[in-house]
């Protein structure tokens, strides 16, 4: 799965300043989008933010204070979140930075696509940076150097859905899915016994949401206990098409070559969104690469799964999705630097620490 090089809706700008006591500045950043709009408030720094590095997704030299927000967009029913950038890091959230020939930048992370805003205080001292999502057609995901799965060969593989597929998920039980805590949103239907999500299928079973349930110690920064539950609003009828997938009996050694799918992009650099499942198989890799990939962000509820020359990995709309060795389901799609990128594998939630949590979860709701 692949990701997206650029954003098929450019926004708008608009710029407010209003000094209180000389050092706060209300900024106002504004995307047209069917009369949509997300504000940002921001307190100034001193620091001044870089050219965006499309390599490592970082911004350099910036010293702005991190803040997170959530926009209810009534009209559609759900939430969309954004997140200032800390200390000069995109770090994860969101990952790769890319620059039109207008000078507009965007970034990515593996479930959504967001638009960067460059804002100026008077006289140009200051630059500010404001990272704010764009809408649902730029948020699909998909796998990179991966291939067409057979029909029906992925019957765990759920759709989550809110008018358009936003992230994948597995059902674990008759009316349970796991997926990511950052596909989380408070109302979602849920599609299984899908392929091709362009079609009307025999096997198709929608269901909404009764209950949508994100680890309480799910960080949106570091993207830590990156887990969530969907219990559906009446269990789903299992047939070759829809089927449960089993939680790990152990961790998973490295090594271990496991099955990845879903409908993320297909490329690294462009956008290419197939309709019908994709699928990957990739090695689990060491503690010790993992971490070296991504120096101090790993933390022990992570993996990686891929491979470090690059070329194949999970990627924008995979979210959510499942990673499966010896038919148990070890990892969760979470977070990576750009997709397929070398030197930067893909990272995943580690299921296998969650067990007792998604069993306890269950059986108190």
């Amino acid at each position: 799965m692949e990701e997206g090089n650029g954003i098929r809706k450019e926004g708008s700008d608009e710029e407010c300043d209003e000094v209180s006591d000389g050092r706060r500045h209300q900024k106002k950043v504004m995307e047209e989008n069917e009369d949509r709009m997300v504000q940002v408030t921001e307190e100034d720094g001193r620091g001044k933010e870089g050219r965006g590095n499309g390599e490592d997704g970082g911004i350099k030299g910036q010293k702005k204070a991190a803040r997170k927000e959530k926009e209810d967009l009534v009209e559609e029913g759900v939430e969309k979140e954004w997140e200032a950038m800390e200390e000069g890091s995109l770090r994860r959230w969101p990952q790769k930075i890319e620059e039109d020939e207008s000078g507009r930048r965007s970034a990515y992370s593996k479930s959504r696509t967001f638009q960067l805003s460059m804002l100026y205080q008077q006289g140009g001292e200051q630059e500010a940076v404001v990272a704010f999502p764009t809408f649902a057609e730029d948020d699909d995901d998909k796998i990179v150097g991966g291939y067409t799965c057979p029909e029906n060969s992925v019957p765990y593989q759920v759709s989550l859905n809110s008018g358009y597929h936003f992230c994948g998920g597995s059902l674990i039980s008759s009316q349970w899915v796991v997926s990511a805590a950052h596909c989380y949103k408070s109302r979602i239907q849920v599609q299984l016994g899908k392929h091709n999500l362009g079609l009307t299928e025999s096997t198709q079973q929608f269901i909404n949401s009764a209950k949508v349930i994100r680890h309480s110690g799910y960080s949106a920064y570091t993207l830590d206990n990156d887990i969530m539950l969907i219990k559906l609003a009446t269990p789903a009828t299992l047939n070759k098409a829809v089927q449960t997938i089993p939680l790990p009996t152990s961790c998973v050694a490295a090594g271990t070559t496991c099955l990845i799918s879903g409908w993320g992009n297909t490329l690294s650099s462009g956008s290419n969104y197939p309709d019908q499942l994709q699928c990957l198989k990739a090695p689990v890799l060491s503690a010790s690469d993992c971490s070296a990939a991504y120096p101090g962000q790993i933390t022990s509820n992570m993996i990686c799964v891929g491979f470090l020359e690059g070329g194949k990995d999970s990627c924008q709309g995979d979210s959510g999705g499942p990673v499966v060795c010896n038919g148990e389901l070890q990892g969760i799609v979470s977070w990576g630097i750009g997709c397929a990128q070398r030197g930067y594998p893909g990272v995943y939630t580690k299921v296998c620490n969650y067990v007792s949590w998604i069993q306890s979860t269950i059986a108190a709701n």
